[in-house]
């Protein structure tokens, strides 16, 4: 009768063991019930990179009077899985070095624009849009919606992150802030082959309170190999200081590559980063 007892008592414990580890928090739960509703690049298991050309209206327009059309795609963009991405210069025409520094400015200036959208196309496009969160997350129920709310320290700010999402799962808003500067993001979002596409988002900006600029981002997109990629993406821009004036802004992304064999060189002196293409 001993021994009995003894054997219940160990598969009781057994039993308690394996419920502690395989018990979910409310947000790993919710992850992952919703992330399958969802298409994003990294969903595809052996993306490991992918690269594309990528231009801009304004870089066109500059550009055309100086060179021909095969010049008309000055970087080389490269996004891997681990979040990382670079910018890598392409040949640039055979100019003095006055339109030489001419073409280097109107490059750099793409970059930036480039830049401002890719932190948001990366969070809705190419990793879960369901988020990854720190320690400090917390989810709340609202009844017909829930959220995710967190903070962190980053580039030492103190930073607050809030996505909203319906009971089904949908981002319905997204939301940065620290203290002065605070974004509010709302994603759009089109049902293909019963999954969510991101196709765009409208963004306003908050500088101490009040509104400082907004802009609408458009994605055009096609299907490469399983993943919805832009290859045009146009920005509607409007500011406080004119808020009578829209500018519209397109992006131009082509030449996909996936899985590029590649090797990231390190400059200490310069700190910065380059990439050597070992394809070939």
């Amino acid at each position: 009768m001993a021994a009995r007892r003894m054997a219940w008592v160990l598969l009781t414990l057994f039993w308690t063991g394996i419920t502690q580890l395989t018990a979910q928090t409310p947000l790993e739960q919710f992850r992952n019930e919703v992330e399958k509703y969802y298409s994003f690049a990294s969903q595809k298991a052996d993306l490991e990179n992918f690269s594309c050309l990528i231009t801009s209206t304004p870089y066109i327009s500059f550009i055309k009077e100086v060179a021909d059309s095969q010049y008309y795609y000055p970087l080389k963009f490269l996004w891997q899985r681990s979040g990382k991405a670079y910018f890598i210069l392409q040949p640039l025409p055979k100019v003095d070095n006055d339109q030489r520094r001419k073409i280097l400015i109107q490059a750099q200036q793409l970059k930036r624009l480039f830049r401002g959208v890719f932190l948001d196309w990366q969070k809705y496009s190419l990793v879960s849009p369901v988020g990854i969160y720190s320690d400090n997350a917390t989810f709340v129920d609202y009844g017909d919606t829930v959220a995710v709310e967190d903070y962190y320290t980053d580039a030492a700010q103190n930073v607050r992150t809030r996505r909203l999402f319906s009971k089904a799962g949908l981002l319905l808003k997204d939301e940065w802030d620290n203290g002065d500067f605070r974004v509010v993001n709302l994603p759009v979002w089109q049902t293909v082959q019963n999954k969510w596409v991101c196709v765009g988002w409208r963004s306003q900006i908050y500088n101490q309170g009040k509104i400082s600029s907004g802009m609408e981002v458009s994605l055009q997109l096609i299907n490469l190999d399983g993943v919805w990629l832009p290859y045009q993406i146009d920005i509607l821009a409007q500011s406080s200081e004119n808020p009578n004036e829209q500018v519209l802004t397109s992006l131009y992304l082509k030449n996909y590559f996936f899985n590029e064999k590649i090797e990231v060189l390190k400059r200490e002196e310069a700190d910065s980063s380059a990439v050597q293409n070992t394809s070939r």
